[in-house]
This record gives structure tokens, sequence and C-alpha cells, in this order.
């Protein structure tokens, strides 16, 4: 079987036994994939395979030696030696004993199911290097790759998940007790949040802090914030509104950001030329031509093509971008990582932002992009006719463990398109800005000095 399964089966079989300690669980998890390290001729076989005339054999000719009993025993004297005298003489012998057991339950399964896929059925030739030989081996033994052994794997690899969140701890602990630990306090928040300690709950939110640039700010620099507009590529009174509200933050601040979803989608510049979004290309070509700096964030709808953006005159940013004005801190950011409970946007955000996804929109061409775009599009729609999810509360605690990581006074945010505040205490508050809508554009107006104030009328009236 695979030496995942075998691994498995070590960690249930030390699961088991009550109070056994960090290091009795690894000794027996490992005594359970020990014996294939008589297998690691594959390797090299493999190698040679590629760069030599005449490639080596060791997997067909070592593979199984070590799964014999001489070898049990040593497993298991040493695990009798690594305890120490910090353990008992009982705690000892039983984790010994357990080794024993679980080096055995490897051998039985190789003997179950690793047929080679030529229809070798592999023996064990259990007492080597003994002069006695005492072969094990079974006709009806199942192939590597069949059913059982893929079943086997996933229930193992459930119960592991199920005593996780139990107890705990999982088999991740054996290589680090840190990574083992947000494994763990994740599992618990996705599926037993009341298991999780006040604790837990302040290490969870820490650790899902995205890194951020941070802007240091002049004195007297003005800046506005906004986002969440949203321009169709037919809607020309939106994309009209939106320039408007560029010329006046021209005229109005020193720096405009923009925390995403500008376009309601963006599929490049040739798209954008050929469409309404032409007009704001070219206000945004313009501003960078007169040195006015427009950061960008990228949304859930506008965060493909990064070094297109650039290409436009906007300045794109990371997840989250810190403006720092002397020991005044605002932390600004799209806002969907702070949205609790939207799981399937989630999966969505994963899937779209990862690096396959991103290599396979540089290789197609525009007109699949635009398929592509449109069925994505399509999909929000038909999710807006069956939930509301502009109406998912903000993970409050995931909030202040940003301001409190990047050490901010505020935290400006979009995406559920509804205007918020929450004030955190000690002068700090995340501040959620509203969706645009006709004849309304919302924005941020950051300092000097660093006051932060919100508005919902026409730029042309603040």
């Amino acid at each position: 079987m695979s030496p995942i399964t075998h691994f498995l089966v070590g960690w249930t079989l030390a699961e088991a036994v009550p109070n056994t300690t960090p290091k009795e669980r690894a000794l027996v998890a490992l005594a359970g994939v020990i014996p294939d390290l008589d297998g690691v001729g594959a390797v090299v076989d493999k190698v040679t395979y590629f760069t030599s005339d005449t490639p080596t054999e060791l997997f067909a000719t070592y593979h199984h030696d070590l799964h014999t009993l001489p070898f049990a025993v040593v497993c298991s004297a040493l695990a009798l030696l690594a305890l120490g005298r910090g353990a008992t003489v009982f705690r000892r012998i039983l984790t010994a004993g357990l080794v024993f057991l679980s080096f055995h339950l490897h051998v039985l399964c190789d003997v179950l199911g690793s047929r080679g896929p030529d229809g070798h059925a592999w023996p064990i030739h259990y007492l080597e290097p003994l002069p006695v030989d005492l072969e094990l081996v079974w006709s009806g033994q199942w192939e590597l790759n069949a059913w059982p052994n893929f079943l086997l794997t996933g229930v193992l690899l459930v119960l592991a998940f199920v005593l996780a969140v139990r107890r705990g701890y999982s088999p991740l602990g054996i290589f680090s007790s840190r990574i083992d630990l947000a494994f763990v306090r994740t599992l618990r928040a996705r599926f037993a949040p009341a298991r999780l300690s006040e604790r837990d709950v302040a290490a969870l939110a820490v650790a899902f802090v995205p890194s951020a640039t941070t802007i240091e700010l002049g004195p007297d620099e003005r800046v506005w914030v906004t986002g969440d507009v949203h321009i169709a590529p037919e809607d020309e009174d939106r994309a009209k509104e939106f320039l408007a509200f560029l010329e006046a933050a021209r005229a109005g601040c020193d720096r405009l950001v923009l925390l995403g979803d500008v376009f309601d989608f963006w599929i490049g510049p040739a798209h954008a030329r050929g469409c309404c979004y032409r007009g704001v290309v070219e206000a945004f070509e313009a501003a960078e031509q007169a040195g006015f700096p427009i950061d960008f964030i990228a949304g859930n709808r506008d965060f493909l093509g990064l070094r297109e953006l650039r290409s436009i005159g906007v300045r794109p940013q990371g997840d989250a971008v810190i403006y720092a004005r002397g020991e005044e801190r605002t932390v600004v950011t799209h806002g969907d990582l702070l949205v609790q409970g939207d799981h399937s946007y989630r999966r969505y955000r994963a899937v779209v932002r990862s690096a396959l996804f991103r290599l396979c929109y540089w290789l197609v061409p525009t007109f699949i992009r635009l398929w592509a775009a449109h069925r994505l599009r399509g999909a929000s729609t038909r999710k807006l006719s069956r939930v509301e999810p502009y109406s998912f509360p903000i993970d409050l605690r995931e909030s202040e463990a940003w301001l409190e990581h990047f050490q901010a006074r505020d935290l400006l945010m979009g995406h559920l398109h509804r205007e918020e505040t929450h004030d955190h205490g000690q002068g700090r508050a995340t501040r959620m800005i509203p969706g645009w809508g006709p004849g309304r554009a919302p924005h941020f107006v950051v300092g000097p000095p660093a006051e932060l104030r919100a508005t919902t009328s026409p730029p042309g009236s603040a």
C-alpha cells in the first residue's frame, strides 16, 4: 500500500491507546511506514532511467527486504531506547509493543494490497536474513491502485481529521507543532467553532493577516479612497459618473486609492479600449502623465492582468496597503478577506487567484477571456438571485487582528456595498464604504489632519 496509508494506519493505532504522549505517537506512526525504507531505491532507479544507458533496478531487488521480523525487533528496541528514562517502564514497554504491532500492520497491509501493475504479487521473506525462509504471500492480493486501498486511505484521513478536531492535535504535529496548531484551529473554525477557545480565535485571526505594502504620506497629502464602482462594458452612464469623480479627485486630493471592483470585469486593455472602459483608461493614462498617483487594490472582478493595469496608468497593490502619516496608519483593502460565512466565494477566490488560473489567463486569447468573464458574471448574477451575499457580516475579530497587527487606527474596506462603522475601542475602527449608485459617488477622505470621514454625496458637493 501507499506510504501515506501505512502512516495513517500507524497514527490511528497510536490514537487508539489513551494518554499517549507526542513522542509515543510519533514513534508508533513512523513505525507504520519505516519498512518502506527498502523502497527508496525507486528514486535512484528513476534518475538512472533518464540519465544512464544501464538504469539500476534497486527497487525490484531490495523492496520488502526490510519487511522482516528481525527489523521489527530492531525498531522496537530503538523505540524502547528513544523514550529514555523520562518515561516509566510500563510506558516504554507499551510503546515498544505498539511499534512492533504498527510494523506488522504494515506487513499485513502489503500482503493484502500491493500487487504490481504487471500482476506480480510481492512476496515477503519474513525471517530474512535468518537461515529459515518463511514467505508471506496471498494469491488474492489486490493491486496497489485498487479501490480498497483508496477507501482505506480516505476513511483514515477522515478519522484523523475528526480526532484532530476533538483532541486538538493531528499527524502534522510530528513534523511541526506550529503547523499542527494552525491546522487544528482551522479545522475547528470550519467544522466545530464551539471547540475554539478565545486564544484559538485570536491566533487564527492573526494567522490570516496578509502581507501589506506601506506607503508614507506627506504631512499635507490628501487621499481619497473609493471602490465598488462596477462599470459594466455597456454602462456609459456609470463610466461618465466615474470620469466626473476622477476629475473631482484630481482637483480635490493628491492621491486616489481604488479598493477594487472599479470594472464589472477586466480582461485586458484590448477589450477595454473597445467598450465604454475606453474613456476611463484614457483618464488613468492622463492622470499618470500629470503625476497624479492612483493606487489600485484588486477586487473580485478586476484582479487579473495586474501588469496590464500598470500599463494604463494605475499602480497595482496587494491585498492590503498601509498609508502612514507619522504615527497615524490606515489600512485599505478590498474587503473580501474579511467577510464571514461566504464559503462559496472563498472557494471561488481560491480558484481564480491560483497560479494555474493566472497562467491560463495569459495563454488564452481575448475572446476566450471574454467568454469566461461572461460565464463568471452569469454565475454571480444567479447567486444574487438566490441569496443576498451583501448581507454577510464582517469578521470583526479578523479586522481587529489586522488593525492590531499593522498598528493602524482605521481599516477601510468595501466589497459588501453597504455603509458601516465598527468601533473596536482604543480609537480603532473598521469602516465600510457603500457601493456606487446613480448620482452617488461614495468615498473616504483621509486627512490632513489624519481624520477619516465618508460621504455619499456627489463629489462636486463634497
